[in-house]
């Protein structure tokens, strides 16, 4: 009879072949398994669907109740908008201009040509008053392209059609907390009070679990003397009133580096301790420097979340958030939602594609081995 080949002395211990199916088997079902965690990026829609002032492509009037509607059939994981308080403590969304010295300057977001011919401003008007200045159409849906001086002019007069009111965060609530989209929640202004309101009416509602977090630009309190204002001047601490706040809904410090550059990576951290906060929102532009990096490590470390996020008057682009998922952010408010989420889809398809190809060659090597096992005790 002749010698049996190598490979048949291999597949003559039992032992030894049971234990190379096992493994062979029990390694196509990690990769399975790990295949099906869903790693990608939280996508956060920046003011509901994006921006819609000018360089934005945006074709709803962001912060509006359509928008979030738009960014909650995207299949978004958050929706992103910002909230000040009228003269009469009324709750309204809308992105506004700077708190000082203007209150809440609204000459981008509102026509207010054939009204008063004046900019109002939120936290100097009454909600009552602010209804009769609609919200404007979007620069890209605007045929003109207006260039940014012209859509800010008070003789600017293309309203969003249907005329939209701004909307009060109760609107919003009752909208957005339907679905299983939430929502970060930015709070402006010079008024501290607004923390506590929210809290009540968030309470009121029943709607906790919608809310992701509170967020802001302007915290810095006497507890913090010995830290820079890092965004600049305030008026009032808007985060301070709502730390570790009854409702446990967690704060994020959102940092501009307008003012001031972003700290290092350990002064962020001795600043998140500090508010009891659950992470950081920074620029996305602040991950393009070599010394970033440091802070998602440090971030991971101490187990609080980074958030990137692009300003408005921003058309970002693939390559850009590209390199965010790149460098590990885990968290991107963008301004072009749809775009993001066609990337993560894309880049979850491609997985899924290796994983049939490892079980394919994996499923190869079983049945190939199989068959040499039954030919050796054939020849046995």
């Amino acid at each position: 009879m002749a010698p049996h080949p190598p490979i048949c002395k291999f597949f003559s211990r039992p032992k030894t072949t049971h234990h190379t199916v096992l493994w062979l088997f029990l390694g196509l079902l990690c990769c399975a398994l790990v295949a099906t965690v869903d790693s990608r990026a939280v996508v956060v829609a920046h003011r509901g669907h994006g921006c819609s002032l000018p360089l934005c492509d945006s074709t709803v009037p962001e912060n509006s109740i359509e928008a979030f509607l738009k960014g909650i059939d995207l299949g978004v994981d958050r929706v992103e908008l910002d909230t000040w308080l009228t003269a009469d403590s009324q709750i309204v969304v809308v992105h506004g201009g700077d708190p000082l010295p203007f209150h809440g300057d609204l000459r981008e977001y509102v026509v207010v040509k054939n009204q008063s011919g004046s900019v109002p401003q939120i936290e100097n008007t009454h909600f009552n008053c602010l209804l009769k200045y609609p919200i404007k159409e979007p620069w890209a849906a605007d045929p003109n392209r207006p260039s940014l001086s012209e859509y800010e002019s008070v003789e600017y007069e293309n309203e969003a059609t249907p005329s939209r009111p701004l909307p009060l965060f109760a609107d919003v609530l009752q909208a957005v907390c339907s679905s299983k989209t939430t929502i970060q929640l930015e709070m402006k202004g010079n008024k501290q009070e607004l923390g506590p309101l929210l809290l009540d009416l968030i309470e009121k509602t029943g709607t906790t679990k919608c809310i992701h977090g509170f967020s802001s630009f302007y915290w810095g309190n006497s507890s913090l003397s010995d830290f820079k204002l890092y965004n600049g001047d305030i008026t009032a601490d808007l985060l301070f009133p709502v730390v570790q706040n009854r409702l446990g809904i967690p704060l994020f410090l959102l940092f501009n580096n307008n003012n001031n550059p972003t700290p290092p990576a350990s002064v962020i951290t001795q600043l998140v301790g500090r508010y009891h906060a659950s992470g950081v929102h920074l620029k996305f532009s602040e991950f393009d420097l070599p010394n970033k990096p440091s802070v998602l490590d440090e971030a991971k470390s101490h187990g609080y979340a980074v958030m990137s996020w692009f300003p408005g008057h921003t058309n970002e682009t693939e390559d850009q958030l590209q390199e965010l998922i790149d460098r590990g952010v885990t968290e991107i408010c963008t301004n072009r939602p749809w775009v993001l989420l066609k990337m993560l889809n894309a880049n979850k398809s491609f997985t899924w594609r290796m994983v049939v190809v490892v079980a394919c060659s994996v499923g190869a090597v079983l049945g190939a081995g199989l068959l040499l096992y039954v030919l050796c005790r054939r020849r046995a």
